[in-house]
């Protein structure tokens, strides 16, 4: 009885492949109960101006130089749209109390920089996740006082559709990534008050 259970088990982790890295969400420095009595935030996000991906020189192959190349298409015009964005603040305002207010009515600023992003990259031999790290700094808008520094590790994004279980768009990953840390955020957020 032993083998044919064992016979299965490779089929087994590739119909769901196992993803040993986990996200993380930390508070680093300061304290956000204050946020307890508000009703909205400001946000603003900061970007990377380009994606590192190693070195590319002549002894590169053609292959890494298009998947570099395709990555920095993918992450351009997802900032360029907005998309980023647009994903994590809707699942924010979704999962949280908190408003987002870019109006005169907000006490405190998110300063959202991206210090860390993967587009993903769905190409006819295969399929890498989205991914991003971020840090998010609480600013009192009166004082400009930092208030609190909140710290998002591996927020992966793999959008899920009818096919296969998959997204079927470059930039939509990238967008999954970003949306999963807005709820992130807001779930960790919300544990704290």
């Amino acid at each position: 009885m032993l083998i044919p259970k064992l016979f299965f088990l490779p089929f087994a982790l590739l119909i769901f492949p196992l993803d040993a890295s986990s996200s993380s969400i930390k508070l680093i420095n300061g304290t956000v109960e204050f946020l307890r009595y508000e009703k909205a935030i400001k946000v603003r996000f900061t970007y990377l101006t380009e994606i590192t991906y190693g070195e590319v020189n002549s002894s590169t192959s053609k292959q890494a130089m298009l998947y570099k190349s395709e990555m920095d298409n993918i992450y351009a015009y997802a900032k360029d749209n907005l998309l980023m964005e647009k994903s994590f603040t809707n699942l924010f305002e979704k999962n949280s109390k908190l408003a987002i207010d870019n109006g005169p009515y907000a006490n405190y600023l998110f300063i959202v920089n991206v210090d860390h992003v993967v587009p993903g990259i769905l190409w006819e031999f295969g399929r890498y996740n989205a991914e991003c790290d971020l840090t998010v700094r609480i600013i009192e808008i009166k004082t400009e006082k930092e208030i609190a520094i909140v710290s998002l590790k591996n927020m992966k994004g793999r959008l899920k559709s009818f096919t296969f279980g998959y997204g079927q768009s470059n930039s939509s990953m990238l967008e999954e990534a970003f949306a999963k840390a807005g709820k992130e955020l807001a779930k960790f957020l919300e544990d704290k008050f």
